[in-house]
């Protein structure tokens, strides 16, 4: 069996959410779609509780200087949820050749698609709303604080 990154970031993730909000709610939604797009889905990864606030967070990892769209295909479930007063969807993105961890709330990247944009450019992201996560590297993985996320959002609602 391959090395799935991907999985095992999201491994990390649940541990520094857990370390960054020790008294906050993460749940993992199960992942039942067996990799078959178009069978039942989830609109995120995690749904998580912090200090009265709801995160829908979409955790994606991905090589190279660009994450495309088409990668995303949670976009359409986790915008339905964007209006809702106090429900924070949004991406967590581990861009690995960058050793960068960023958090894109879902309207941003309704944003980049309305302006043409096909994908995340780590190097295009000047105008654009996001938080570049404080991370260290430690072998491989990041070790992530999440803490700001409280802050970015609450500049926004």
């Amino acid at each position: 069996m391959a090395d799935n990154k991907g999985k095992k970031f999201e491994k990390q993730f649940e541990k520094d959410w857990g370390t960054s909000f020790p008294n906050s709610f993460l749940l993992r939604l199960k992942d039942d779609t067996s990799g078959y797009y178009g069978s039942s889905r989830n609109p995120a990864d995690y749904i998580a509780y912090v200090s009265g606030k709801l995160f829908l967070v979409e955790v994606k990892t991905h090589l190279g200087n660009t994450f495309p769209f088409s990668s995303l295909r949670q976009y359409d479930d986790l915008k339905q949820y964007e209006p809702l007063k106090g429900v924070y969807p949004g991406v967590v993105l581990w861009m690995q050749d960058h050793d960068k961890v960023m958090y894109f709330p879902v309207d941003t990247i309704t944003n980049m698609m309305k302006d043409g944009c096909k994908s995340i450019n780590v190097r295009k992201l000047d105008g654009y709303r996001y938080l570049d996560l404080p991370s260290t590297k430690k072998r491989v993985f990041m070790n992530t604080d999440y803490r700001d996320i409280i802050d970015f959002i609450e500049e926004d609602k």
